[in-house]
């Protein structure tokens, strides 16, 4: 069986968190199983008169302009070159262990994608790695890294992450803030990253930050289902006022106009 798995992304929700709060919801009905809050990126599943949540693996491409911008970092930003690769695979292993994108992975297999992921990105094997990645240091350890590489000639952010006592300091930011600085400096217009649907919590850092969704096929057939059931389960338990509805018609009309323009699909 071969797995993919998709690491540029930030992880401050885990999955296991996520699955207990969403999974093992007993139902009696379907009118139950619709009216049961559900989140994008997230596949829902009924049988034994249970509802079980799993990612659907949807990851989307992401597209930031390059402008300048302030930078101030709240820790120690060093060359990934300066740093022990044991470092950067154990910081990987604590960030990414209990992620969506890893969801029902052991630990050993958690532990031995990220000596493979890490080992093949800096040795070149992903694409030619590129200078401007920065590791967060906090005395002498290692709290989170941005590792970009080329991509088709376009720089890309390959791995992002941050412990998780560390997130929600502005670590992130910092470090990818610095390289789009040089990516300006250096003329390049724009940089491509990629997240996974399910993980809200880098979802929501990749738009705060500037970047702009492009998913494909598979992705934006999924979000207008999501918008078509979340209708339907608002108007079923019966608290969606005009401005709501309205929201969720566009969402619904803006994924049907996406595929109707980009792959001519109703």
């Amino acid at each position: 069986m071969i797995i993919t798995v998709y690491l540029y992304t930030i992880t401050i929700i885990t999955y296991c968190e996520f699955f207990f709060q969403t999974s093992g919801k007993i139902i009696q009905t379907m009118d139950d199983y619709d009216r049961y809050p559900k989140l994008p990126g997230w596949k829902y599943e009924c049988y034994d008169g249970v509802i079980h949540a799993t990612p659907s693996m949807h990851s989307i491409a992401a597209t930031l302009p390059v402008t300048p911008r302030a930078s101030t970092s709240p820790c120690k930003l060093v060359s990934a070159d300066d740093v022990p690769r044991e470092d950067l695979v154990r910081t990987f292993i604590a960030a990414f262990k209990d992620s969506v994108e890893f969801f029902n992975w052991t630990l050993a297999d958690v532990e031995k994608h990220a000596g493979q992921w890490t080992n093949a990105l800096l040795d070149g094997k992903r694409g030619r790695p590129l200078a401007i990645s920065r590791v967060a240091v906090v005395d002498n350890a290692v709290v989170g890294a941005a590792l970009f590489r080329d991509k088709d000639d376009v720089p890309f952010l390959d791995l992002l992450y941050v412990l998780p006592d560390w997130q929600r300091k502005g670590i992130a930011t910092a470090m990818v803030t610095h390289a789009v600085n040089i990516l300006h400096e250096a003329r390049i217009p724009v940089l491509n990253s990629r997240y996974d649907l399910a993980n809200t919590a880098s979802r929501d850092w990749h738009h705060r930050f500037g970047f702009k969704d492009s998913p494909g096929w598979l992705a934006t057939r999924h979000l207008r289902a999501y918008f078509r059931q979340e209708l339907h389960r608002r108007e079923l338990i019966g608290d969606l006022d005009d401005a709501e509805r309205r929201r969720l018609q566009q969402e619904i009309e803006k994924w049907s106009g996406a595929l109707r323009s980009i792959w001519g699909d109703e």
